[in-house]
């Protein structure tokens, strides 16, 4: 009988492993790409590169989070009860991520400048509405597959890895954008397309993930009146509620870094090889935070994590009061290189850290309502898509009055470090992290 019960132990801890390595490679790839493509910096310059207003870069994030919040409210009820949520992960993630390869092709076919802002909006969109369906299937797969003790290492590993071949890419993107023998549409195509083949590599390492055999879904569980009433009452939950308190002040601070590199461009003067320069910058951060996060999660709790990145919130906003203070009219800032070297590398680490509001909702929900408490938060969050939209209409109409924008998000993250300290603290035993 130990025999038998020795070989099952030894069979669940070698799925334990591929399934972590499965869940770390798949992020791992789609975060290479997605960091290449970067939606919150090369992104923001295409768009600009090609004539879009800081109205319509503030679009692009209020859009994703919009169908963050709309997509999972009607899809969640489906993925809840569906048998394979492997599957549903497989088939949407291989429609969006290979849908990003669309970007460089359109580029290199020479279509008109003025279609190439609507075209590419229409990809992104759709790629976020298969994103957010597969978002929630990941939550879920995370929770289900790979042992809550190792969730926070997982992640902490992932961001640092993927922050390490993000320093070799964004090395790759500063020659590609630094090269004037190249045109902008043959620079943009070259970062769109290895960013694109990568995510689409990321969806083979979900293949081998051993998924649970799920059990039948209850015919009451299908139906929305159950459905919605399985939402509201998540937020009977207190700590659900703080949570959430914490996340949507953290959301809101994360708006104004959109428009960082742009602002570094057009405001503070600063050169083409420095704005690059912030690319590797942030990679590097994305590094050290994966390395620093990781581990105080694992071994202090994803309380301690957030409460660790919500104050490097309040310093990126203060680097860039600082430096638009002292910067002398019609002049490239002299403080200005450095400081925004030291605001990328700090975005790069507080990105990494806010990856412990995943672990904190699974420990705060459970493994078996996660997708609930995942649908929930996201339709709370809803109103706050919109302040990326206010803020880039406040850039383009206040370009000389930055300040105050700057002051409001300090004090947003001084909202959302109060809120993570007043979250619950959930610390696993020793014995159990070292599993």
């Amino acid at each position: 009988m130990s025999l038998i019960q020795n070989l099952k132990t030894k069979l669940s801890l070698s799925k334990t492993r591929v399934n972590y390595y499965c869940v770390m490679m798949e992020g791992l790839f789609n975060s290479l790409g997605a960091d290449i493509i970067g939606m919150a910096t090369i992104v923001p310059l295409f768009l600009r590169e090609y004539g879009a207003s800081m109205t319509v870069i503030g679009a692009l994030p209020t859009i994703h989070s919009l169908i963050i919040a709309f997509t999972p409210l009607a899809a969640g009820s489906f993925i809840a009860t569906a048998k394979k949520k492997k599957r549903i992960s497989l088939t949407f993630n291989g429609y969006a991520r290979t849908s990003m390869l669309f970007i460089p092709l359109m580029l290199m076919l020479g279509i008109n400048n003025e279609l190439i802002i609507p075209v590419f909006f229409i990809i992104i969109t759709l790629f976020y509405v298969c994103q957010s369906i597969t978002g929630i299937a990941w939550n879920f797969l995370l929770g289900a597959c790979v042992q809550p003790q190792q969730r926070g290492k997982l992640l902490g590993n992932l961001f640092a890895m993927s922050g390490i071949l993000s320093f070799i890419s964004g090395n790759i993107v500063r020659v590609l954008r630094e090269n004037e023998a190249l045109l902008p549409n043959q620079r943009y195509s070259a970062i769109f397309a290895l960013g694109g083949v990568l995510m689409a590599m990321s969806v083979l390492f979900f293949i081998p993930l051993k998924e649970e055999a799920p059990t039948e879904a209850k015919k009451e569980d299908r139906n929305l009146k159950t459905y919605i009433a399985s939402l509201l009452k998540c937020f009977k939950n207190k700590l659900f509620r703080r949570m959430v308190f914490t996340q949507a002040f953290s959301q809101i601070c994360m708006t104004v870094n959109t428009f960082v590199y742009v602002f570094a461009d057009e405001h503070l003067g600063l050169a083409t090889s420095w704005i690059s320069y912030m690319i590797i910058i942030q990679a590097v951060g994305v590094i050290a935070g994966g390395l620093v996060t990781g581990r105080v999660s694992s071994r202090f709790g994803s309380k301690r994590t957030l409460m660790v990145a919500e104050t490097v919130a309040i310093i990126i906003p203060l680097l860039q009061l600082t430096a638009l203070i002292f910067k002398p009219p019609g002049m490239p800032s002299p403080i200005g290189p450095g400081f925004m070297l030291a605001t990328t590398f700090l975005i790069g680490f507080n990105r990494s850290g806010l990856l412990a509001f995943q672990s904190h909702l699974l420990e705060v929900a459970g493994e078996d309502n996660s997708i609930y408490y995942i649908v929930a938060r996201s339709t709370v969050l809803l109103p706050l898509s919109f302040m990326s939209i206010f803020v880039g209409m406040y850039f383009d109409n206040f370009p000389h009055f930055l300040q105050p924008v700057y002051i409001f998000q300090i004090v947003v993250a001084g909202m959302a470090l109060l809120g993570a300290s007043r979250l619950k603290l959930f610390i696993y035993p020793k014995e159990e992290q070292a599993q």
